[in-house]
Protein backbone atom coordinates (compact mmCIF):
# COMPACT_ATOMS: atom_id res chain seq x y z
CA UNK A 1 0.00 0.00 0.00
CA UNK A 2 1.52 3.13 -1.17
CA UNK A 3 0.35 6.86 0.38
CA UNK A 4 1.81 10.14 -1.37
CA UNK A 5 1.39 13.47 0.74
CA UNK A 6 1.69 16.35 -1.01
CA UNK A 7 2.62 19.99 -0.17
CA UNK A 8 4.59 22.37 -1.79
CA UNK A 9 7.10 25.13 0.40
CA UNK A 10 4.25 27.42 0.36
CA UNK A 11 2.47 25.76 3.58
CA UNK A 12 4.53 24.56 6.53
CA UNK A 13 2.66 25.31 9.55
CA UNK A 14 -0.16 22.45 9.59
CA UNK A 15 2.52 20.17 7.75
CA UNK A 16 3.53 18.74 11.34
CA UNK A 17 0.19 17.76 12.55
CA UNK A 18 -1.16 16.67 9.50
CA UNK A 19 2.77 14.46 9.27
CA UNK A 20 1.92 13.11 12.30
CA UNK A 21 -1.52 12.16 11.34
CA UNK A 22 -0.42 9.82 8.68
CA UNK A 23 2.70 8.46 10.38
CA UNK A 24 0.10 7.14 12.78
CA UNK A 25 -1.50 5.22 10.80
CA UNK A 26 0.91 4.67 7.42
CA UNK A 27 4.63 3.10 8.08
CA UNK A 28 7.17 5.77 6.67
CA UNK A 29 8.24 3.37 4.39
CA UNK A 30 5.06 2.92 2.43
CA UNK A 31 4.43 7.25 2.63
CA UNK A 32 6.16 9.00 -0.18
CA UNK A 33 6.48 12.63 0.56
CA UNK A 34 6.20 15.32 -2.62
CA UNK A 35 6.98 19.09 -2.77
CA UNK A 36 6.99 20.10 -5.87
CA UNK A 37 4.24 19.58 -8.58
CA UNK A 38 5.99 18.26 -11.07
CA UNK A 39 7.35 14.92 -9.02
CA UNK A 40 3.62 14.21 -7.87
CA UNK A 41 3.04 14.04 -11.59
CA UNK A 42 5.88 11.59 -12.53
CA UNK A 43 4.82 9.36 -9.31
CA UNK A 44 0.87 9.28 -10.56
CA UNK A 45 2.12 8.43 -14.38
CA UNK A 46 4.16 5.49 -13.32
CA UNK A 47 2.75 2.36 -12.44
CA UNK A 48 5.58 1.08 -10.25
CA UNK A 49 5.37 3.93 -8.08
CA UNK A 50 1.20 4.80 -8.47
CA UNK A 51 -0.20 5.79 -4.57
CA UNK A 52 -3.10 4.00 -3.55
CA UNK A 53 -4.22 7.08 -1.39
CA UNK A 54 -2.57 10.82 -2.08
CA UNK A 55 -2.76 13.64 0.38
CA UNK A 56 -2.72 16.79 -1.29
CA UNK A 57 -2.34 19.84 0.66
CA UNK A 58 -3.76 22.76 -1.29
CA UNK A 59 -1.99 26.27 -0.32
CA UNK A 60 -4.13 28.31 -2.76
CA UNK A 61 -6.72 27.96 -5.74
CA UNK A 62 -3.82 28.19 -7.72
CA UNK A 63 -2.15 24.57 -6.25
CA UNK A 64 -5.47 22.82 -6.51
CA UNK A 65 -6.05 24.16 -9.99
CA UNK A 66 -2.78 21.92 -10.54
CA UNK A 67 -4.48 19.11 -8.67
CA UNK A 68 -6.92 18.90 -10.99
CA UNK A 69 -4.50 19.27 -14.26
CA UNK A 70 -3.82 15.85 -12.79
CA UNK A 71 -7.23 14.59 -12.81
CA UNK A 72 -7.01 11.61 -15.06
CA UNK A 73 -4.31 10.19 -13.02
CA UNK A 74 -5.83 10.83 -10.08
CA UNK A 75 -8.90 8.92 -11.36
CA UNK A 76 -7.99 5.44 -9.16
CA UNK A 77 -6.24 6.95 -6.34
CA UNK A 78 -8.13 7.52 -3.12
CA UNK A 79 -7.92 11.30 -2.05
CA UNK A 80 -7.92 13.17 0.99
CA UNK A 81 -7.78 17.23 -0.17
CA UNK A 82 -6.88 19.65 2.58
CA UNK A 83 -7.30 23.28 1.83
CA UNK A 84 -5.98 26.68 2.81
CA UNK A 85 -8.79 28.41 1.43
CA UNK A 86 -12.38 27.24 1.64
CA UNK A 87 -14.60 29.50 0.00
CA UNK A 88 -17.06 28.64 -1.89
CA UNK A 89 -16.11 28.46 -5.27
CA UNK A 90 -12.53 26.39 -3.96
CA UNK A 91 -14.81 23.89 -2.81
CA UNK A 92 -16.76 23.78 -6.00
CA UNK A 93 -13.79 23.02 -7.86
CA UNK A 94 -12.02 20.69 -4.75
CA UNK A 95 -15.06 18.35 -5.73
CA UNK A 96 -14.28 17.95 -9.13
CA UNK A 97 -11.22 15.43 -7.74
CA UNK A 98 -13.72 13.39 -6.05
CA UNK A 99 -12.12 13.21 -2.77
CA UNK A 100 -12.88 11.17 -0.14
CA UNK A 101 -12.70 13.87 2.49
CA UNK A 102 -12.56 17.44 2.13
CA UNK A 103 -10.74 19.21 5.41
CA UNK A 104 -9.70 22.36 6.06
CA UNK A 105 -5.52 23.02 6.70
CA UNK A 106 -6.99 24.00 10.92
CA UNK A 107 -9.16 21.23 11.11
CA UNK A 108 -8.80 18.86 13.83
CA UNK A 109 -6.06 16.34 12.31
CA UNK A 110 -7.49 13.69 14.29
CA UNK A 111 -10.68 13.46 11.37
CA UNK A 112 -7.38 12.88 8.91
CA UNK A 113 -6.54 9.93 11.10
CA UNK A 114 -9.53 8.69 11.22
CA UNK A 115 -10.39 8.38 7.60
CA UNK A 116 -6.98 7.48 6.63
CA UNK A 117 -7.30 4.41 8.68
CA UNK A 118 -10.09 3.71 7.28
CA UNK A 119 -9.12 4.20 4.04
CA UNK A 120 -6.25 1.74 4.88
CA UNK A 121 -8.10 -1.09 5.47
CA UNK A 122 -10.82 -0.40 2.78
CA UNK A 123 -6.89 -1.09 0.55
CA UNK A 124 -6.01 -3.65 2.19
CA UNK A 125 -9.42 -5.63 2.06
CA UNK A 126 -9.13 -4.94 -1.49
CA UNK A 127 -5.91 -6.38 -2.29
CA UNK A 128 -7.00 -9.51 -0.85
CA UNK A 129 -9.83 -10.13 -2.52
CA UNK A 130 -7.58 -9.51 -5.46
CA UNK A 131 -5.77 -12.71 -4.59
Amino acid sequence: MKVVLYRSDKSSGELRAIEASVTAVVDQEHCHRCRKIEDLAVRLRSFEKRPEIAILLASDQGELEQFISLQEWLEDVRIILILRECSLLVLRRAHTLRPRLILPADADHSILGAVLHKMVGDVRLIGKMDL
